[in-house]
């Protein structure tokens, strides 16, 4: 389990965070553009 990091990480130790965690990842993205 210490080997996954980052956001595969967070929705494999957070599963009900999956959506929120995706969701962050699309916002972040529209930001950026």
């Amino acid at each position: 389990m210490q080997d996954v990091q980052g956001v595969a990480g967070g929705t494999i130790l957070g599963d009900g965070r999956v959506g929120l965690i995706l969701d962050l990842a699309g916002v972040i993205a529209s930001s950026v553009e």
